[in-house]
């Protein structure tokens, strides 16, 4: 906290270190890292390494003692580490992916589906039913690929 004249301001605490992103600027404050967290969804949001890193920003938010903001801080980077190496496995066609990840996309994309075709049922420009209409052939391929994968290999 900054008191500045008659106004005090309240500053988020500083993480040890910025923690390096692919897709974003670093994050280098608990507010970062708390909107970050906040930002994700699907299934890698139900990662148990994301899932902790949600359960450890809860703590740090409510109280930001610097043990708190830095156990967030290694779980980030930690779930970042973890889920990067599924990503790196899953493009390799290697991945040992949990099933709750296939079943969670699974799910994803039936919702997606079902909310496209409502859409559909709605007044479109043609424009925009076109898209619609290709959003729901890819979602469509792509539970066909999640399905396939999952199928038994049949015996000869």
């Amino acid at each position: 906290m900054i008191e500045h004249g008659k106004h005090t301001v309240v500053v988020s605490p500083r993480l040890a270190r910025p923690i390096k992103l692919k897709d974003r600027a670093p994050l280098a404050t608990l507010d970062d890292a708390l909107a970050y967290l906040a930002a994700l969804s699907g299934p890698m949001a139900q990662h148990k390494a994301w899932e902790r890193a949600a359960e450890l920003g809860r703590d740090a938010c409510r109280s930001p003692t610097r043990e708190r903001v830095t156990a967030l801080a290694r779980q980030i980077e930690h779930a970042l580490f973890v889920t990067a190496r599924c990503d790196r496995e899953q493009a390799a066609g290697t991945a040992a992916m949990p099933p709750y990840f296939d079943s969670a996309l699974k799910s994803a994309h039936e919702k997606n589906i079902a909310r496209y075709q409502g859409l559909l049922e709605s007044s479109l420009t043609e424009h925009d039913r076109r898209f619609v209409e290709r959003r729901v052939a890819e979602e469509q391929a792509a539970l066909t690929r999640i399905l396939r994968k999952n199928q038994p290999l049949a015996v000869a």
